[in-house]
């Protein structure tokens, strides 16, 4: 998989070229925050897609976001996409001044409500359940849609900062796209 950098003009992509067939579209809003849309096939090469989703993001924070960013996009690549390379990953980072936010959406069935806030797996070699455990405790807030097929993750941005309890529980924002939050 091929990712567009945003820092390459369009006119510098041949046309046909991988770079020009999956470029992501970046789009501001209206408000002081600013968004990025990022679309890719489902491939577990996610490398460079976590490094691009994570430029903006402080250095002291990027440790434990990258590891959380991997989980997310796996869990939508293999369960919500069941590795099918035709269905698409969607993911969208929103900036704000205190926060980081990353909605990913696979084109799968859907996550069970039941399962969503799993804790650690019985034994230490399970082979499902530490990715749950581990986006729970990289990101400060975890949501998903009312169909299970979107997380929203977030992150506060260090310092202290003008609605910095934008996203604290129970409720926390609208999620993108008309997503229904859903509570922790």
């Amino acid at each position: 998989m091929t990712l567009v950098d945003p820092e390459v003009s369009r006119s510098q992509q041949a046309p046909g070229s991988a770079a020009a067939q999956h470029r992501y579209q970046p789009r501001f809003s209206s408000f002081s925050s600013h968004w990025q849309d990022f679309i890719t096939p489902s491939t577990l090469h996610l490398a460079p897609l976590v490094e691009l989703l994570l430029r903006p993001v402080d250095m002291s924070l990027r440790a434990d976001l990258r590891l959380g960013l991997q989980e997310v996009l796996v869990n939508a690549v293999c369960h919500g996409n069941a590795m099918e390379t035709a269905r698409l990953v969607r993911i969208r980072r929103v900036i704000s001044p205190d926060w980081f936010f990353w909605s990913v959406r696979d084109e799968g069935q859907g996550f069970p409500r039941s399962l969503r806030f799993a804790g650690l797996p019985d034994t230490l070699g399970a082979s499902h359940g530490r990715g749950l455990f581990l986006i729970q405790h990289c990101f400060d807030a975890v949501r998903w849609n009312s169909r299970g097929n979107m997380i929203l993750v977030a992150k506060r941005r260090p310092g202290p900062g003008p609605g910095s309890s934008l996203f604290d529980p129970p409720d926390g924002p609208a999620l993108p796209a008309g997503g229904q939050a859903t509570g922790a």
